[in-house]
């Protein structure tokens, strides 16, 4: 490496700068550690509004599973509930893949569907800024 100027300004700049990014990096790392801790105790308070809400949600999903026809149900389950794959599940019930594919996509959809006013109201809320 050459040097364009002597190595003492080249190295009173080098450490310049490191102090520098040394200062900010710390600043940053604060900023983000506060801005969690807010998070965190901002979570803890809603805790039991975001538990109910969990509960309702769930009581939801399923009303809407227990509109699907029987066969689209259980597919629908073996892949969320059990976490088993398309190919797993064809195998297990002797059908096509692509029937498998057919049948999470219809159960996703009247899924979706059924839930988008259950998901209006809080998307509503959060633009309100209403709790």
């Amino acid at each position: 490496m050459v040097f364009q100027s002597s190595l003492p300004g080249y190295l009173y700049a080098s450490v310049r700068y490191g102090i520098i990014r040394h200062i900010r990096d710390n600043r940053l790392r604060e900023d983000y550690c506060r801005d969690f801790a807010a998070f965190i105790s901002c979570r803890s308070e809603n805790s039991n509004e975001e538990i109910i809400n969990l509960h309702q949600l769930e009581d939801a999903i399923e009303l809407s599973v227990k509109e699907l026809p029987e066969r689209c149900r259980e597919i629908f389950r073996m892949s969320r509930y059990r976490n088993m794959s398309v190919k797993e599940i064809a195998q297990n019930l002797g059908i096509s893949h692509k029937t498998v594919e057919n049948q999470l996509t219809t159960a996703l959809r009247h899924i979706r569907k059924s839930l988008g006013e259950f998901m209006l109201i809080p998307f509503f809320l959060f633009l309100t800024g209403l709790k």
